[in-house]
């Protein structure tokens, strides 16, 4: 998964009040991001039904 730049962001963070936006740009937004985007992912493996080899 990749997240845009910066730069594609900036008009729309320009909009938001500051307080959200400092809480969008600090690390620990992005660590709880990386942590729900892992956990979603496992979510929906674990949902799919198992492919087995047929040998």
């Amino acid at each position: 998964m990749q997240i845009p730049l910066q730069d594609i962001w900036e008009p729309t963070l320009r909009c938001l009040p500051a307080a959200q936006r400092e809480r969008l740009e600090s690390p620990e937004f992005f660590s709880q991001l990386q942590r729900e985007v892992a956990k979603r992912i496992l979510r929906i493996r674990d949902a799919e039904p198992s492919r087995a080899i047929k040998t």
